[in-house]
């Protein structure tokens, strides 16, 4: 199951390094505070991941990925990660279109982007996901 707060006790962006967390630690992993009182942030997606300032030197502050099971999926979907990429219709199995493909179908604006990969798990991958949660409630594909 997806964790219900993700990207603030923990990031669940598989790309990027934390880049979207948005929690509220304001010590490094050792438990020393932040220059200033900054929360620990990624913005420059840097490979050490949620960091603050300590006595002007980048410092990670120990955040953890989220984990949780990638073959389940709760609430929208929207957190699902698994690998499903086909769908049966009338005993026929039909394989989804790749994100990144607008061939036969268009779908410009859930193209593999930083952002749509972050937070919907949407890549060059043709795997269910859930980009639109507010008209899907279960994550889907374009099929072709």
């Amino acid at each position: 199951l997806e964790p219900m707060i993700g990207n603030v006790f923990c990031f669940k962006d598989v790309e990027g390094h934390g880049q979207y967390f948005g929690g509220y630690q304001t010590k490094d992993a050792q438990g020393r505070p932040c220059d200033d009182g900054q929360y620990c942030r990624n913005s420059y997606t840097l490979e050490m991941g949620p960091h603050c300032m300590v006595n002007n030197q980048p410092s990670s502050c120990g955040i953890p990925t989220c984990v949780w099971d990638v073959q389940c999926s709760a609430g929208d979907g929207i957190g699902y990660r698994g690998t499903v990429n086909a769908a049966t219709e009338k005993s026929k199995t039909i394989t989804c279109q790749a994100w990144n493909k607008d061939f036969p179908h268009v779908h410009p604006e859930f193209h593999p982007s930083s952002h749509n990969t972050a937070a919907y798990g949407v890549g060059h991958h043709n795997f269910c996901r859930n980009p639109d949660p507010k008209k899907k409630k279960v994550p889907t594909a374009t099929l072709r």
